[in-house]
């Protein structure tokens, strides 16, 4: 919206063809620097973009294990108490409004009360750590619940926090570096624009 009114205002201040037209193609690519740096500094804090980044081979392998991690534990806890499957899955599809698993566990959820078992559901559905597979498998075989699906937890979470240390470790510098070249070229672009202008005039 800013950029094609300056580049009006710059053509009526200008003789010849204004520098704008030589930098227009730098300001996708800085705004998408900058986007790629802010996201990927954000995706571990916000909601949003944790769904986005929840796919991705690598960066999202952490996300996925601490959801992985988090349903384990919430499995451990209702079925320890006495739940079923069928009424934990439901409570949980009541309150995750932004769950990125929301929709294989919907799929699981119906499934599962037709007749599906609970094992074959989940291979068919979502983005499972073996471990939570296993633990599933030993709690149908009669393991007890809490324990089981918390020890599993643990592992998980452990396997995660680490994860996401090596990637902050190595990825928060890079991004801020991309973030800040996105900042810079755009102040750039900005201010040869500028710069270009008060030439102009002075050729009047």
């Amino acid at each position: 919206f800013i950029m094609p009114k300056w580049e009006m205002m710059f053509r009526e201040m200008q003789t010849g063809r204004p520098f704008y037209d030589f930098t227009a193609p730098l300001i996708p690519c800085a705004a998408l620097l900058l986007g790629l740096g802010v996201l990927f500094l954000t995706m571990a804090f916000n909601m949003r973009s944790r769904n986005i980044w929840f796919g991705v081979p690598w960066f999202g392998a952490h996300l996925r294990m601490r959801e992985n991690a988090r349903l384990a534990n919430v499995l451990g806890l209702a079925l320890g108490a006495g739940a079923t499957l069928e009424e934990t899955l439901e409570a949980l599809l009541r309150n995750s409004r932004y769950d990125p698993l929301r929709r294989a566990l919907r799929q699981i959820s119906e499934e599962v009360r037709a007749g599906v078992p609970p094992l074959d559901s989940f291979r068919a559905h979502g983005i499972w750590r073996e471990e939570l597979l296993w633990g599933l498998d030993a709690v149908l075989h009669g393991a007890p619940p809490h324990a089981t699906l918390s020890q599993v937890a643990q592992v998980l979470d452990e396997k995660a926090a680490n994860r996401l240390n090596a990637i902050y470790r190595f990825g928060t510098p890079l991004m801020l570096l991309v973030a800040a070249a996105g900042v810079g070229l755009t102040a750039w672009t900005v201010f040869n624009t500028l710069r270009s202008v008060g030439e102009g005039l002075l050729t009047w």
